[in-house]
C-alpha cells in the first residue's frame, strides 16, 4: 500500500509542477547525487517522494466503507548554496499537493504552511521537508 501511496503523490508532482520522474523526482530514500536511481544517475538538485507511515483502516459501521490515511515525506534538495532558491521551490511542491488530492482520494492536506529545513550536507545543499497527509475512502 505504501509504494501506491508515494507514486500517487509523486504523479501530481510530476503534472504540477517542472519537476520529472526518474530525472529529478523520485520515489524513495533520499540518494546521494551520482547514484543511479531509475533510468538516470540522481542529480544533485531533486525531489524524493517516500511512505513516512500510516494509521490503521476506520470502518464506518452504517456504510461498512474503510477510510485509510497515510503521511507521505517530500524531501527536496537544492543545489548548493541556493537556500532561497531551493526554499521557493519546495514552496511551489507543497502548494501543488496541498489541497490537491491524487485520483480517488478525498483529502490531500500539508501538516504546516511552508516547507520544513532540516539541513544543509557537507556540499552546501539545503533540504526542505514536506509532509502531506491522504486520505481515502474504500467500500
Amino acid at each position: 500500500m505504501a509504494a501506491d501511496v508515494e507514486s500517487d503523490i509523486l504523479a501530481v508532482i510530476d503534472a504540477a509542477t517542472a519537476y520529472t520522474e526518474d530525472t529529478d523526482l523520485f520515489r524513495g530514500p533520499v540518494l546521494p547525487p551520482g547514484v543511479v536511481g531509475g533510468s538516470h544517475p540522481i542529480p544533485q538538485k531533486a525531489v524524493f517522494v517516500r511512505f513516512a507511515s500510516g494509521s490503521p483502516p476506520v470502518v464506518h459501521r452504517s456504510s461498512s466503507v474503510e477510510e485509510k490515511e497515510w503521511l507521505v515525506d517530500i524531501i527536496v534538495r537544492g543545489e548548493p548554496l541556493t537556500y532561497g532558491t531551493t526554499r521557493t521551490s519546495a514552496q511551489a511542491i507543497l502548494d501543488a499537493v496541498n489541497d490537491n488530492p491524487p485520483a480517488n482520494y478525498v483529502d490531500a492536506k500539508t501538516m504546516t504552511s511552508h516547507p520544513q529545513w532540516v539541513d544543509r550536507d557537507d556540499a552546501g545543499s539545503d533540504y526542505f521537508l514536506i509532509t502531506v497527509r491522504l486520505r481515502k475512502l474504500e467500500a
